[in-house]
């Protein structure tokens, strides 16, 4: 058609513009050969703005700014195990969040979620899809680490925790871990497998902290 190959939409100046195409259609009598198009300029830029905003949103905890658990779910789906193996998961539980929110309100209970996330995105690095997995849960999955390079990001975070401060209480994390070295094993069993060594250091440091 006469708008084949010509663009749809372009951005000058921070603006987004819908460009369309319109034939126009001469007199009958009017003995010309010649075919004229009307180009119609539609500025889009708040709608193409809001957008962007609404996907974010449907991808990210609101309060951390990590990704959430729907933006996990499409990771997965996306996931191609032979390209990414080995693969190696954190899941982590924030220690005292109850006592926080009880003690000293549920803005102080926010602002330690708020810090906890820092550290975490901070000492995984920035190959690392860190997620907000629950209300005190978190979600790590580090593709191409192996079990060594688990280890190594869960002693970086464990010290992070050591050198941050207290607000209002000490920021601490119990820690499960797995990892996927063959392409056999399924990612529902390696989340288990996190899950499962998760709750045995929840049930070891609960009573301390």
């Amino acid at each position: 058609g006469y708008a084949e190959g010509l663009p749809a939409c372009f951005e000058r100046d921070g603006r987004r513009y819908r460009i369309e195409y319109k034939p126009i259609a001469l007199p009958a009598d009017d003995g010309s050969d010649e075919s004229r198009v009307m180009i119609v300029l539609t500025d889009e830029t708040e709608q193409h703005q809001s957008r962007e905003r609404l996907e974010y949103l449907s991808m990210h905890d609101t309060l951390t700014g990590l990704r959430n658990r729907n933006s996990i779910d499409k990771w997965i789906s996306d996931y191609r195990k032979d390209a990414r193996l080995p693969l190696s998961l954190i899941m982590a539980d924030m220690n005292g969040l109850k006592l926080v929110n009880d003690v000293f309100g549920h803005l102080q209970g926010d602002e330690l979620l708020i810090r906890g996330s820092r550290i975490l995105r901070a000492a995984c690095g920035e190959d690392a899809v860190c997620a907000r997995w629950g209300g005190d849960e978190f979600l790590v999955v580090l593709p191409g680490a192996d079990a060594e390079r688990c280890r190594e990001t869960i002693a970086r975070l464990y010290e992070a925790f050591k050198r941050a401060e207290s607000f209002p209480i000490k920021i601490s994390m119990a820690i499960g871990s797995a990892t996927m070295s063959r392409a056999a094993e399924e990612l529902p069993q390696l989340f288990l497998r996190a899950e499962k060594e998760l709750y045995k250091k929840k049930l070891i440091e609960s009573r301390s902290v």
